[in-house]
């Protein structure tokens, strides 16, 4: 193993996958729940924006941008793609070069997985109080003229991510729709 366990407990399970070429062993911990959140936080309340171009802008002016994965690497996807195509299916070479596309799938996925982390964390850890616009982002997906870009930034997985580290520290998060008005 890379690392030592970071919880004190039982152990209940563990689960051995692969993703790509890689193998990871995913072991689940029964702990108590020792986050503890100040209900008296001199921290602020904040709105957030999500977006295409930005990944979340916050009322207080900070922004999170969006990496784009996808787009990055969309030519670099699209050759091995081909080459994979032109392949004999069940070859040496097929498996190979099917390996090579699951590897780029797998690093796209990483970088996008790591930005929302990174921002969901540093938005969680310095506010009291959040509140985010409700999307919905499957019927966002209907215009072909976006779909592409949303699902590059995947949205529905940001928000769910935040809602759940929120939740995890004792922030209740509110949702108000897209379209709101303060007077």
């Amino acid at each position: 193993m890379f690392e030592e366990l970071r919880f004190e407990g039982d152990i209940s399970s563990v689960t051995i996958s692969r993703t790509a070429h890689r193998w990871f062993a995913s072991i689940t911990v029964e702990t108590e729940n020792t986050i503890a959140v100040d209900k008296n936080s001199t921290h602020p309340v904040i709105g957030i924006d999500v977006g295409i171009n930005t990944l979340a802008t916050c009322s207080d002016g900070s922004k999170y941008d969006n990496p784009r994965p996808l787009k990055r690497n969309e030519n670099k996807l699209a050759r091995f793609q081909r080459r994979l195509s032109k392949r004999v299916q069940g070859s040496h070479n097929w498996y190979k070069m099917k390996d090579k596309v699951a590897r780029l799938h797998y690093r796209i996925a990483c970088i996008r997985n790591d930005t929302h982390h990174k921002a969901t964390t540093d938005i969680v850890n310095r506010v009291s109080g959040i509140g985010i616009e409700t999307l919905k982002v499957s019927n966002m997906l209907k215009n072909k003229k976006i779909a592409k870009a949303l699902s590059d930034s995947a949205l529905g997985g940001f928000l769910s991510m935040l809602k759940s580290k929120a939740e995890a520290r004792g922030i209740k998060p509110k949702e108000a729709g897209p379209v709101f008005c303060v007077q």
